[in-house]
């Protein structure tokens, strides 16, 4: 009995597990075929209905933030700098003083500027007298083209039609553009038919990315012709119209065509005149003279800030920049010493000077200069804002020089101050007091003494009391201490005519006077940049816009900037500059637009940015979105029906599609208001779905 159990036990088993397999086998398939779409990726049915609203035209671009350009801090070269007070990197305000400026280069620069803001005055009054006829010549040789301007036009007219009075062929050639797909080589022979059959030979001279140029020699061809160009076999190339292939346009912008003196086909060498203007009111020289003085204006109004405040100031709020502890711009340097020094209370800070002093009285007066009695003996002096201790004693003063050096200034002290003195001022008697470098090179000059007016009325005097040129009162001899005058061309008698040891080194020449006025040297405008200030208000960001969409932009536009490392926060900038020249990369040109903001805590230079530019909006549209359309081979359809129970999306219409800002889109034909759609939402990226519009939906089965 015992073994009939087992047995039957054994049977019971050996049942069981033959179902479990036959189980087991019945379910694989459905195992297989649940585990793909286990895996795969899930999607949602979403609904909506077509509803109006608005829809914006965008560019998007992306740069990295900037800081706004330095505005430089500027020095007049000749003018010197005591000590900075800030230090780059520090912030500043609009006004704050960045250095203070030595007053006596300034008052040395505010003379020189004065004295050329005079010469200009006295150019720009013998211009203003001058006749107002212009003529129009030629700046380069060549042949008569085009004569736009005739007698009696007037010029502004001419020149707003048409750009230029005349055009002149600078190289005698022809050209003719043509579109072609030909590949024939650059300098093979060509045959040009002009519009009235006649053939002529021409050449290529470029042959470029499906464009053409072939040149021909000019015979007096019409501008404009409309040309047909064919290769030596007779194989048509192209047409075109002709253009002067090296123009030059005569220009001028007022006045009227009084004469014209060439004609078309003549050909014209540099200079030649084309025609002559009328009533051109001022000329060019007079024009620019205006311009120069007020340049030189505000220039001296610069200068008088300066000398009033003894500092130059920042321009703006910022940061600074670009300072040099080391600039020749200052006094002294990194405690070496001055290098150069202009009326300073000490020069060195004991009782030496850099320096050599000589005092002298002047003896006779001419155009170009004076003679003088000089004291050979170069004197100390250690404080010059005290010169009383300055011998006058004309005993002394026993060498006699010439003293023609024009480009130094002259002072007077008046109350602790200096004063410029005008060198037209100085006259016969006056004693000055000279400062002459080591290498003998005179730098300044101080009036110590004014002579007494004569008290013979007869005797005709110039400014300050000196003897006009021409009249002195003795024609044969020169001056000798003791005031007897010296003619207006004397001969200095022995001596170099210079200070001993090198002391005025050739700057009182020897020789006499000549009354030949040199030519005036204008103050030079040459300026020396000290520092820079980098406003810190706003920060701008620079885009690349596509050709094709840079027409739409204006200056002024605003755009939305979102900068990543801010947390994606947006901020509103405005369009500030649109740059004119496209950088040409694979047949398509790229413009940069420069966007600029106000700047917000913790915005830093280098940030990324993204900037969306509204270019349009479309309002009261029917829109749905963009997620709903389907493309089916060539056409756009939208879902109006869906089967719950076979998940399947029914019914497609097709659409027609406008205005989309990449998240909704504007459906002009296919889809009436309130109507219902349907779409398959993934919430994955990893998709590779074709949907089998055969089978009528995404899930047929």
């Amino acid at each position: 009995m015992d073994k009939a159990r087992k047995k039957n036990i054994k049977r019971i088993i050996a049942l069981v597990c033959a179902c479990a397999v036959v189980v087991l086998l019945a379910a694989m398939p459905l195992i297989a075929k649940q585990d793909p779409e286990e895996d795969g990726p899930k999607a949602s049915i979403l609904s909506g209905t077509t509803s109006t609203g608005s829809i914006n035209t965008e560019l998007i671009g992306g740069g990295t933030l900037a800081e706004e350009d330095a505005v430089t801090i500027d020095l007049p070269s000749a003018v010197k700098l005591k000590e900075f007070l800030v230090s780059n990197g520090d912030a500043v305000t609009e006004g704050t003083a960045i250095a203070t400026v030595d007053r006596v280069t300034v008052m040395t620069a505010i003379s020189q500027v004065q004295e050329t803001l005079e010469y200009l005055s006295e150019q720009i009054e013998e211009a203003s007298d001058t006749d107002s006829e212009e003529t129009v010549t030629a700046l380069a040789g060549g042949i008569v083209k085009i004569l736009y301007a005739e007698e009696g036009d007037s010029v502004q007219s001419v020149m707003l039609e048409h750009g230029a009075l005349a055009v002149l062929s600078l190289d005698g050639l022809m050209a003719v553009d043509i579109e072609t797909e030909s590949t024939l080589s650059v300098g093979t022979a060509v045959t040009v038919t002009l519009s009235d059959g006649t053939a002529v030979s021409g050449k290529i001279s470029s042959n470029l990315a499906g464009e053409m140029t072939v040149t021909m020699e000019d015979d007096g061809y019409p501008v404009e012709d409309k040309v047909q160009v064919a290769a030596e076999d007779g194989t048509a190339i192209g047409s075109g119209e002709l253009y002067i292939y090296s123009p030059w346009n005569a220009t001028a912008y007022a006045g009227t065509v009084d004469s014209i003196k060439v004609n078309v086909g003549d050909k014209l060498s540099t200079g030649k005149t084309l025609m002559k203007l009328s009533d051109v009111g001022y000329s060019a020289a007079y024009r620019q003279l205006i311009g120069q003085r007020q340049e030189y204006e505000q220039l001296m109004l610069e200068l008088f800030k300066m000398y009033q405040t003894e500092t130059i100031a920042a321009p703006c709020d910022g940061v600074v920049s670009g300072i040099d502890k080391d600039s020749v711009q200052l006094l002294c340097a990194n405690g070496q010493g001055y290098t150069i020094s202009f009326l300073a209370n000490s020069p060195n800070g004991d009782d030496e000077t850099l320096y050599s002093n000589y005092v002298g009285k002047v003896t006779a007066v001419a155009n170009n200069g004076w003679v003088m009695n000089v004291n050979p003996q170069a004197i100390p002096i250690a404080d010059y804002l005290d010169l009383s201790g300055v011998s006058l004693d004309e005993t002394l003063m026993t060498q006699t020089v010439l003293h023609t050096q024009t480009d130094i200034s002259i002072f007077t002290l008046t109350e602790g101050a200096w004063t410029p003195v005008d060198r037209a001022t100085i006259g016969i008697g006056d004693i000055l007091l000279f400062a002459a470098d080591s290498q003998g090179n005179l730098v300044w000059s101080v009036l110590l003494q004014k002579a007494q007016q004569p008290e013979n009325p007869g005797n005709p005097a110039g400014p300050g009391g000196s003897t006009q040129p021409g009249t002195p009162t003795d024609p044969t001899t020169p001056t000798m201490p003791g005031g007897t005058t010296t003619p207006s061309t004397p001969s200095i008698p022995g001596g170099s005519g210079g200070f001993p040891s090198g002391g005025m080194g050739g700057s009182f020449p020897t020789g006499g006077m000549t009354p030949q006025e040199p030519e005036f040297e204008l103050y030079g405008l040459d300026m020396a940049q000290i520092a820079a200030v980098t406003p810190q208000e706003t920060m701008t960001l620079d885009i690349t816009i596509d050709e094709l969409d840079i027409s739409a932009l204006q200056v002024g536009m605003t755009a939305q900037v979102k900068i990543d490392a801010l947390g994606g926060e947006k901020y509103t900038a405005t369009i500030t500059e649109i740059g004119n020249t496209g950088t040409n990369n694979g047949g398509n040109s790229k413009y940069t637009v420069e966007l600029t903001m106000d700047r917000a805590e913790n915005m830093l230079s280098g940030m990324n940015a993204t900037a969306t530019l509204v270019l349009s909006t479309a309002s009261d549209v029917l829109t749905i979105p963009a997620d709903a359309l389907v493309e089916d081979g060539n056409q756009t359809v939208v879902y109006t029906g869906f089967d719950e129970e076979t998940e399947t999306l029914l019914n497609p219409v097709i659409v027609k599609v406008g205005n989309s800002d990449g998240e909704t889109v504007e459906i002009l034909e296919g889809l009436t208001i309130g109507q219902t759609y349907y779409y398959a939402y993934y919430d994955t990226l990893e998709i590779s779905f074709t949907p089998d519009f055969g089978r009528g939906g995404f899930f047929g089965r």
